[in-house]
Order: C-alpha cells, then sequence, then structure tokens
C-alpha cells in the first residue's frame, strides 16, 4: 500500500510538471508573435500561473493524503480514524479554495486598484461572494 501511495504522489508530480512543460513550450513558440508587443516583460504569464496553480493543488492533495500515510505505519486510534474521517471530504473543500483563488485575487486587485476611495471600498468578503456568485 505504500507504494501504491508513492506511485500516485509520484504520477501527481509527473502530471503536473508535464503541463508546466507543455503551457511553457507554447508560450515559447508564440514569443516570436508577441515579440513586437508592449508585453515583453509579461513573456512567461501563463507558465507562471500554472505553475503557482499546480503546487497549491498538490499541497492540498498532500494535506490529505499525507497523513494518512501514518495509519501504514502505526495502529490507527479511534481517534486517528475520527481525523481522517473528517479530513478526507476537506479534499473538495481545499480544491475549490484552490480553483478559486485567482478568481478572488483578479477581484481583489480589481477593487483596490479602483478609484473607489478606502471607505468605500468592497470588503474581503464581499468579494469572496461576488467570485462565487451569492447575491449580496
Amino acid at each position: 500500500i505504500a507504494a501504491y501511495f508513492l506511485l500516485v504522489n509520484i504520477v501527481i508530480v509527473i502530471s503536473m510538471g508535464a503541463l508546466i512543460r507543455f503551457v511553457y513550450m507554447s508560450e515559447r513558440k508564440s514569443r516570436s508573435y508577441r515579440r513586437h508587443s508592449t508585453d515583453s516583460n509579461n513573456s512567461r504569464s501563463k507558465t507562471t500561473l500554472v505553475t503557482t496553480q499546480g503546487l497549491w493543488f498538490i499541497m492540498a492533495y498532500m494535506v490529505v493524503v499525507f497523513p494518512s500515510l501514518f495509519a501504514l505505519v502505526m495502529t490507527p486510534t479511534p481517534g486517528y480514524i475520527l481525523f481522517m474521517a473528517c479530513l478526507h471530504p476537506l479534499q473538495g473543500l481545499l480544491n475549490a479554495f484552490v480553483y478559486f483563488r485567482p478568481k478572488y485575487e483578479s477581484e481583489r486587485r480589481r477593487t483596490v486598484s479602483s478609484t473607489i476611495p478606502v471607505e468605500r471600498r468592497p470588503t474581503r468578503m464581499s468579494s469572496v461572494l461576488r467570485v462565487l456568485n451569492i447575491p449580496l
């Protein structure tokens, strides 16, 4: 079973590496088309975004899976089983946080950089509700 966990983690990291490499190569190929654009300083922006998002997804996965490895080397106590029963469903919540993080960051950047006075700017919670499409 430990070999299974190791294999799954290796596959996840290799897959994320392949995705990052694909985005990097795509940006590299399209660089010649953007050579004359004013956006030359931001030539690896998609690669950076994909790398950051991929690392967040891997960390969210590891938060849930890593404690499971302790059950392989020790006899799980009832408290540990309860802890794992609460932790595993949180995988979906953590994935949702990672998924909505870029939208939240762009929403915060948009509201902070706007011309609205500081005392009237939307709060962080209102930005979260706006990203989740929940009416205020």
